[in-house]
């Protein structure tokens, strides 16, 4: 019998009990439509986090401290950073870094005309938009006469300049940190959000001038640029060589951009393939429907099988029908659930502005493949058990 007789066949079978067939249809729609929008949300994690990795800067190097539970804090209330302002000269001096970046790092309520906020305050230098790839929008950047003048002058984020200086212009303007007067000299270009965090609501102040307003030397990060991407294992090597001089191995940290995108790939792969099985859950119990419902047709057209076979129908066109109709309802239900998926991932940026929803094709392949394959798994039992039925008592079948 031909392909297009077994198809033609099948859809007869299908078609005889329609609210059952779209019911079990639909269980397959559930599981593949999770599968797609929950691999979307996966990839779309993966390129958020590259993309934030990726402006953290170029040929980037973090030297980050252990902290110890102390008086003021530079890193976190109540901890106090293990690395000093020594320790940024010391590795400044170093001959594979190129540029370098300290951070004093701390909160402060900004004030200026009746309003005010809260933002992050980043005590740093005049390197900082070189070596973060973060560059000034209006204004200028800290200069290196700021810091040795400690002129109370300030750069402020986009957010800052848009929650204070609404009207206006803020170039010029005075600003209350923490009671302390500052004048802007600068906004950065808009960074936007980590996940919950807005790197726009923050303000950089000359770093000999945070020592003062926070009354520490105590640095909380440090940003080290190599000279070139092949030298970033030697400059690593250098700063860790610098820092073990003064410094016990569990009292600093330093990472490049290559460790953070590995811990991360790894943490996406594990996201992605959890998500990927939850969604295949519901393909299981979409299966176990088909299985169900092709067993329940099998018992009810015993009948129609006798009489096909009492008249030549062989066991391997019984088979074929049985399971053809199996597969067809399978990839009704995956053909449904790629088009709700797709239609899924389109939304799901409106509920998280800032999680790109990234649909692959291999991901609609494999969905669609996935379809197919719990069709042949969970159709083939019914299919040989209408095969093997004995055509004198299906004829007997009342």
């Amino acid at each position: 019998m031909r392909l297009s007789d077994l198809t033609h066949l099948a859809f007869q079978g299908i078609s005889r009990n329609p609210l059952r067939s779209i019911l079990t249809i639909l269980g397959i729609t559930v599981g593949i439509s999770s599968v797609i929008a929950l691999t979307a949300i996966a990839e779309g994690v993966k390129t958020y986090i590259s993309l934030q990795v990726q402006d953290l800067g170029v040929n980037l190097i973090i030297v980050s401290p252990d902290y110890a539970l102390g008086g003021a804090a530079t890193g976190s209330f109540g901890t106090v950073s293990t690395l000093t302002e020594d320790d940024y000269y010391r590795i400044a001096g170093a001959s594979s870094v190129k540029m370098i970046a300290p951070i004093i790092e701390n909160s402060g309520r900004m004030r200026a005309h009746g309003r005010e906020t809260i933002s992050a305050v980043n005590g740093t230098n005049s390197q900082y938009p070189l070596v973060r790839s973060h560059a000034v929008q209006r204004g200028r950047f800290l200069q290196e006469g700021d810091l040795e003048w400690k002129n109370r002058v300030v750069v402020i984020g986009s957010t800052v300049a848009r929650l204070i200086f609404p009207d206006g212009e803020p170039l010029g303007q005075r600003l209350l940190i923490n009671d302390e007067k500052f004048q802007v000299i600068g906004v950065m270009q808009e960074k936007g959000r980590t996940w919950t965090i807005d790197n726009d609501n923050r303000v950089f102040i000359p770093l000999t001038v945070a020592e003062d307003v926070y009354r520490t030397n105590k640095i909380g990060l440090i940003f080290a640029q190599a000279r070139s991407a092949e030298g970033m294992e030697k400059a690593v090597e250098e700063i860790r060589q610098i820092l073990l001089r003064y410094h016990k191995p569990d009292e600093f940290t330093v990472s490049r951009q290559r460790d953070i995108v590995f811990a991360f790939d790894g943490i996406t792969r594990t996201l992605e393939a959890m998500l990927t099985g939850i969604g295949s859950i519901s393909l299981i119990v979409g299966g176990i429907g088909i299985m169900n419902i092709m067993l329940v047709s099998v018992m009810e057209r015993t009948r129609e099988i006798g009489l096909r076979k009492a008249l030549g129908a062989s066991q391997r066109i019984i088979w074929q029908q049985f399971l053809l109709e199996a597969i067809l309802l399978s990839l009704l239900g995956g053909g449904l659930g790629t088009l709700a998926g797709l239609a899924a991932s389109r939304y799901i940026p409106r509920l998280i502005p800032y999680l790109p929803a990234v649909v692959s094709g291999k991901s609609v392949l494999l969905a669609i493949g996935i379809s197919v394959t719990v069709g042949i798994f969970f159709g083939v039992y019914p299919a040989y058990k209408a095969a093997r039925l004995d055509p004198i008592q299906g004829l007997r079948y009342e």
